[in-house]
């Protein structure tokens, strides 16, 4: 691939970046049963996310690290996509909240906020562990259940307190 200038390429790497983890995770929603909770829908985004950013694509990690980085001249292409990526998360929130699975008076600008951003935090430290600790990429079900477990306490700390104390019989 040839690009005309570094802005281009830049450009390019960053659109790629959440346009790939924008189609990925809309994939997996698309592929769950029609009968699948809001509150699990949001869950398998979380658990797409987090394998996606993590283990298939190094472009998503520089896009979600250096998004508010980007020149004024390249960030429209970039920032379309990730307010397409934004409403699928807003719909899925949205969902949860209309099926009464978030807790009553849940902000869900707040908790959508908090959720996404745990999820960047995830893939920018993961990028920065994995230069000096090869291991730390690699993707397992602790990981992905254990950051499954955060999000769903963080919406519905009753209905996770007991689904913990459940598993832990």
């Amino acid at each position: 691939y040839y690009f005309k200038s570094r802005e281009e390429l830049i450009e390019e790497v960053m659109w790629a970046g959440i346009a790939h983890m924008k189609e990925h995770v809309q994939e997996v929603l698309d592929a769950l049963p029609p009968e699948t909770s809001p509150l699990d829908r949001i869950l398998a985004a979380v658990e797409a996310h987090v394998r996606f950013s993590l283990s298939v694509s190094n472009y998503t990690t520089a896009a979600v690290r250096n998004g508010g980085q980007m020149p004024e001249s390249i960030r429209a292409r970039h920032e379309k996509e990730r307010a397409e990526y934004g409403r699928i998360w807003r719909r899925l929130f949205a969902d949860a909240a209309d099926e009464g699975q978030l807790r009553p008076g849940t902000d869900l600008l707040t908790t959508r906020m908090l959720i996404v951003g745990a999820l960047i935090v995830v893939a920018t430290i993961a990028s920065r562990l994995a230069t000096d600790y090869l291991w730390f990429r690699s993707i397992d079900f602790q990981n992905v259940f254990t950051t499954q477990l955060a999000a769903r306490a963080g919406l519905d700390a009753h209905r996770a307190t007991i689904e913990v104390m459940h598993m832990l019989g």
